[in-house]
């Protein structure tokens, strides 16, 4: 098969992925209306796990088991406990469009904490590209104003979090099985969640909050999965950037459901954020070509 031929469909494998991610922040975003955070991480995380537990006996990645035992994973796993913790927490209490725009300035950490922590080498171009992506963010949140909000912060804490998960991701040896890696980190954000029963008012659980939570679970997992087809079977270069899809598909969900519009600045942020991201993306591609 030639390139032209899988981009396609892996390109719509990732349209998918974006989709059925905010699908599932969307769904969480309505059952916390009646639940808190740790009973959401709990609930969604349990049937979220099974769903993932099918998939790692389906494709015999629990054979590879033992290579699951590397620090780098067990620090990928601390890192995403803080990351879904604190997003959880900002997506409660912002507007669902405002914190996915935030976190796609992820990709610009992760360039900045590869060059600080890892010692890879990061020319001038990305630096610049990092700082407007950083400025890009200020559009967003802006400080002083009504917009800046604890809960902005705690959302570019989950930047923070997010960043070091993909950097120890990259130390992750490459033999060890993606799906077992994603069962790991969905169990341990689940104890997390159970962990947290004793310092909030858990609540009966309805119909209407059990398929909301329900859903989630299948929508998250058909995400991962999802993610795996288009970065697997295809040219990262052409596909990585429909990530940034994410971000209509979240203004598209909080217009829909909750009647919110980003304003002015904060769609000039957005674009600044995501205009940054490809350039450092591609400018990435560009040199690993070159070398």
């Amino acid at each position: 098969m030639n390139n032209t031929s899988r981009n396609g469909p892996a390109i719509a494998a990732m349209l998918l992925a974006m989709a059925t991610l905010i699908l599932n922040d969307t769904l969480i975003k309505l059952a916390s209306d009646n639940l808190p955070s740790g009973q959401i991480m709990a609930l969604r995380g349990t049937m979220a796990t099974a769903l993932i537990a099918v998939m790692c006996w389906r494709t015999g990645a629990f054979g590879k088991a033992a290579r699951i035992a590397q620090s780098p994973v067990f620090l990928r796993v601390a890192a995403e406990i803080g990351a879904t913790v604190t997003f959880l927490l900002a997506l409660f209490n912002m507007p669902i469009g405002n914190v996915v725009a935030l976190m796609q300035v992820t990709p610009l950490v992760v360039v900045a904490g590869a060059a600080l922590f890892l010692r890879e080498p990061v020319g001038w171009r990305r630096w610049a590209a990092a700082l407007m992506g950083f400025a890009g963010v200020m559009l967003i949140i802006r400080p002083g104003t009504s917009a800046f909000t604890p809960w902005a912060m705690l959302a570019l804490v989950t930047v923070v979090f997010s960043a070091s998960r993909d950097l120890a991701t990259r130390r992750i040896h490459p033999e060890t099985p993606s799906a077992l890696v994603t069962l790991i980190t969905a169990a341990a954000v689940t104890v997390m969640g159970y962990l947290m029963f004793p310092f909030q008012e858990w609540q009966p659980v309805g119909g209407r909050e059990f398929g909301l939570l329900a859903m989630a679970a299948i929508s998250m997992a058909c995400a991962y999965h999802m993610l795996v087809l288009a970065m697997r079977s295809s040219d990262v270069s052409v596909v990585a950037p429909f990530r940034y899809t994410m971000v209509l598909w979240a203004t598209l969900s909080g217009y829909l459901v909750w009647g919110e519009l980003p304003d002015t600045l904060a769609v000039i942020g957005t674009a600044i954020v995501i205009a940054a991201g490809l350039y450092s993306f591609f400018r990435e591609r560009y040199l690993m070509a070159r070398d």
